[in-house]
């Protein structure tokens, strides 16, 4: 009995087995870390997208005259009635749109608060626009500053992606 208890047989079986564990776990990290990996680009990839779309939308205002700076009356009496529009920071505080008949020759995309857009990367996207009026100094002057909010959200969940904000002011034009 003492032989065959000091006997080495077997345990090269046993060392297998202990160093085919340990291979697994090891290849169990590295999928989970390509996993969360790829999870990973996949956001950034979105952010990406709905960052290139709120600069597309910043910059229809950036090229328009200050007067062309406004929402469309009647979209916006339409956008009121979504909750996730109306329960946006951009009109906390009471604030509200401006609110205009859009333009002759003003782009749509500029009076419009809310657009359903297909980004390059073929995902759903939701641009929501936000234009309200701000006194810089808070002494009531006549001088006219208008805070334009661009926020992308995703387009399914309507889970917010991107928020830019730009000032434009009266006398610059």
């Amino acid at each position: 009995m003492r032989q065959r208890l000091r006997s080495a047989d077997g345990f090269g079986l046993i060392e297998l087995l202990i160093a085919m564990t340990v291979l697994s776990l090891g290849i169990l990290a590295l999928v989970a870390a390509f996993s969360s990996g790829t999870a990973a680009l996949m956001r950034a990839s979105q952010i990406g997208t709905a960052s290139t779309l709120a600069d597309k939308q910043m910059e229809l205002y950036r090229g328009v005259p200050y007067d062309w700076i406004v929402l469309d009356t009647t979209a916006v009496a339409t956008a009121s009635t979504d909750a996730v529009y109306t329960g946006d920071q951009a009109l906390s505080g009471g604030l509200s749109n401006h609110t205009a008949a859009c333009p002759a020759g003003a782009p749509s995309e500029a009076c419009a608060p809310i657009q359903n857009v297909t980004g390059p990367d073929n995902r759903s996207y939701r641009v929501d626009t936000y234009v309200v009026l701000d006194d810089p100094t808070d002494s009531g002057a006549a001088r006219d500053v208008r805070v334009v909010t661009v926020v992308v959200r995703e387009g399914g969940t309507n889970r917010h992606l991107v928020r830019q904000v730009s000032t434009f002011d009266e006398l610059t034009g």
